[in-house]
């Protein structure tokens, strides 16, 4: 009889622990010390505001971030202003420094957390530029803006740690009446978050 007792108390001891190590997993799979947002499909669109986040996955706590925007695009619907500035795929850093010399530096870099909690600002950059484009002089003034959410007014763990990039405030003022179009991002582009230890 004992020995039935030693054994029961055995499995129930080897079933707390595995309970343990589940739950463990668990919540070190809720967060991770680099998180991606896909960008792919986003758009420059002349008045309309884009939104991506990394839907259930959840960045780490730390006193610093590195981030970084990659990826390429392309100008939408032809014979518009954003296609004959970018008529095929051509990297997004690259056509920013070709409209304005070094203006690209924004996509990436590293950003202080000194609470090493959340809300977390990564980036907030108002691009501006004067460009000649093969149609004439265009200018362009966007907001990009990246992030980590605190949490819901109704849940404040329900968004914690969820990164986000925002594009707003889009302003493409073409020289002449011409139909504006847009710039996409390609498959691929994306913006990866991640914590300096």
């Amino acid at each position: 009889m004992k020995a039935n007792q030693f054994h029961t108390s055995g499995i129930a001891r080897s079933g707390a622990c595995f309970i343990a190590a589940l739950c463990l997993g668990v919540g070190s799979a809720l967060a991770d010390h680099s998180v991606t947002v896909d960008l792919s499909g986003v758009r420059i669109d002349n008045g309309i505001n884009f939104f991506r986040n990394s839907g259930t996955a959840r960045l780490d706590p730390a006193m610093s971030y590195t981030y970084a925007v990659t990826g390429t695009c392309h100008g939408t619907v032809q014979n518009s202003l954003m296609m004959a500035i970018a008529p095929s795929k051509i990297s997004f850093r690259a056509l920013l420094n070709t409209l304005k010399k070094g203006s690209g530096g924004f996509l990436s870099g590293t950003c202080a957390n000194p609470s090493g909690t959340f809300p977390a600002t990564l980036s907030k950059h108002l691009y501006t530029c004067s460009a000649t484009s093969p149609l004439g002089p265009v200018s362009i003034s966007v907001n990009f803006n990246g992030g980590v959410y605190g949490g819901s007014l109704t849940d404040p763990a329900s968004l914690r740690g969820q990164v986000y990039y925002q594009i707003t405030g889009t302003s493409i003022v073409p020289p002449i009446p011409v139909t504006i179009g847009a710039l996409v991002f390609n498959p691929g582009s994306k913006l990866v978050v991640t914590a300096v230890p």
